[in-house]
């Protein structure tokens, strides 16, 4: 999802926070100060809501051992203490999974573990991993069908006091709602501390918006691990969640084929009908959960859950190109003024920089290029325009050790310049804060350059969300700026990062692209490591 930034009133202004590491994924905080106090309230928000999602992390967390959670599974059979906030999420995960016909199950752990398993072992599945995983998962469906046995039992004692038992051995897993509970509760930190008339919330897609203020919410089709694809749905919400759901970046690969990490918790098998999921709900908690559950469910069923449920709606993108929406998710889309999605991307793309000739033609002389690849001379004026089979995907790892816990996020542009150094097509630009995109010196130049020739801003139709260091690959589909083929010839590879407060880095590479496949590597610089370009024909 991209977001629109809280847009401030007479007298306001906007403080906006961007974190790394933080619940595994990325924190966005927004909210609307006064101009004079919000100076010094607003880092008193992003304290206040990181203690208290690293409160909430110790109570959920299945991956820290010692977490309440954690320890609370190890006890079955036992009535023992719980936390308020265990014993919350509990009560309602009981209550989904009962809406839901059992679609939302936090037993299905046993089976996403099964999964996991296959797909790291790389041997061959039989029907006894299915027997052996009753020991595991899938202990309340028999034959598909949820049983009525509960997996935990909660109870308030006569002191107020919440007491759960744990009733089976089979693994569990909050994640699918703990997320979103805890977006809510960070969410209401910041609107206590700041008595803000407007506070967003944003943990690594999964939302919250309090006040009356409208926000504009793009939900874009998943693409790769790197590329945000296309805008399918642009929707206006107002005090309210919103969630998406979907298993093209998450999986396993099992006996050569590539399953989702989604599991259907009545059959213990990956589900992958639907490409995308968003739900929007009164609260993140309710909109975690019920994409979760409409991942897994028939688009009939999830439509008529949605329908049920004041103030639910959802967005199903099925991969065979269907698109369903419920009621209350076109009328969010209507309050955008959208009656037929389009790309604002693409739309705004083919006019940007018009005119500008940012495509120039590479020169004809013979050299090899340090990737190794083979540029061959041309006749004198010769230009042959790229070849449509070909792409280039490049491959990068990047970070700085120096990150950890909640540190501010790394913006990053991949972008193509020409053999003279010019401009040609920003691939990729990973960014938040405008302010800082500025100190993406080398492309900002460029940037400027382009707008003020008459060019729109690149910023607004192909900046994308920040991510967390790591290795990713982005596609260079041979097209400049304005949607127009290059021509075949030497282009840079370009790739620039900057951390607030950090040192920017940069770094490119000549490679000719033209009619030959080949894979290259870059040299290793700052942030940047393992860079590959691979030229290839499409798939």
């Amino acid at each position: 999802m991209t977001l629109r930034s809280l847009l401030p009133s007479g007298g306001m202004r906007r403080h906006a926070a961007y974190y790394d590491s933080v619940l595994g994924t990325s924190l966005e905080l927004q909210c609307l100060l006064g101009r004079w106090w919000g100076r010094s309230l607003g880092p008193r928000a992003e304290q206040a809501v990181l203690e208290e999602i690293l409160r909430q992390e110790r109570i959920f967390s299945t991956f820290d051992p010692t977490s309440e959670i954690s320890v609370w599974q190890e006890t079955v059979g036992r009535d023992v203490p719980v936390s308020d906030e265990l014993a919350e999420v509990l009560e309602a995960s009981s209550s989904w999974t009962q809406r839901t016909h059992g679609a939302f199950d936090p037993t299905a752990e046993g089976w996403t573990r099964l999964w996991q398993s296959r797909g790291e072992s790389g041997a061959p599945t039989s029907p006894a991993d299915d027997e052996r995983a009753s020991n595991t998962g899938g202990e309340r469906s028999v034959g598909g069908t949820p049983t009525s046995t509960p997996p935990w039992n909660v109870r308030r004692t006569l002191a107020g006091e919440f007491h759960a038992r744990k009733l089976t051995s089979a693994p569990i897993s909050l994640d699918a709602i703990a997320k979103g509970y805890i977006v809510d509760r960070a969410c209401a930190i910041v609107e206590e501390v700041t008595r803000s008339s407007s506070v967003l919330i944003n943990i690594g897609g999964d939302l919250r918006h309090l006040g009356d203020e409208p926000l504009r919410v793009q939900v874009r089709r998943p693409r790769g691990r790197a590329e945000i694809g296309p805008i399918v749905e642009e929707i206006v919400i107002r005090n309210e969640g919103v969630a998406t759901s979907g298993g093209v970046h998450r999986g396993v690969m099992v006996d050569g084929t590539w399953h989702s990490h989604l599991i259907d918790p009545r059959t213990g098998r990956p589900v992958d009908h639907l490409e995308l999921v968003a739900v929007v709900a009164p609260d993140a908690m309710t909109a975690d959960v019920l994409a979760t559950a409409f991942s897994v469910l028939g688009a009939r069923q999830s439509l008529a859950i949605a329908d049920s449920i004041p103030g639910v709606g959802c967005l199903l993108l099925r991969r065979d190109g269907a698109r369903l929406t419920s009621a209350v998710w076109d009328d969010r889309a209507a309050r955008a003024g959208r009656a037929v999605p389009v790309s604002r991307r693409r739309a705004v793309a083919g006019a940007v920089g018009m005119g500008l000739g940012l495509a120039s033609a590479a020169r004809g002389r013979s050299s090899v290029l340090p990737n190794g690849s083979e540029k061959r001379a041309r006749a004198p004026g010769a230009r042959v325009p790229w070849d449509d089979r070909f792409e280039a995907a490049i491959t990068f790892s990047f970070g700085d050790p120096r990150g950890g816990m909640a540190s501010r996020r790394p913006y990053v542009v991949v972008y193509i310049d020409d053999a003279e150094g010019n401009p040609v097509r920003t691939v990729s630009l990973w960014a938040q804060d405008a302010s800082w995109i500025r100190n993406l010196r080398r492309w900002y130049r460029a940037e400027r350059a382009r707008q003020a020739a008459g060019g729109d801003s690149l910023v607004s139709t192909v900046t994308t969300p920040t991510r967390n260091p790591g290795r990713y690959t982005v596609v260079w589909d041979g097209r400049d700026d304005t949607g127009a083929p290059v021509e075949q010839g030497e282009y840079f590879v370009c790739l620039e990062t900057i951390r607030q407060g950090g040192t920017n880095y940069f770094t490119r590479q000549a490679f000719a692209f033209e009619s030959t496949p080949f894979t290259g590597s870059m040299e290793d610089y700052g942030a940047f490591r393992d860079i590959e370009v691979d030229f290839r024909e499409k798939s």
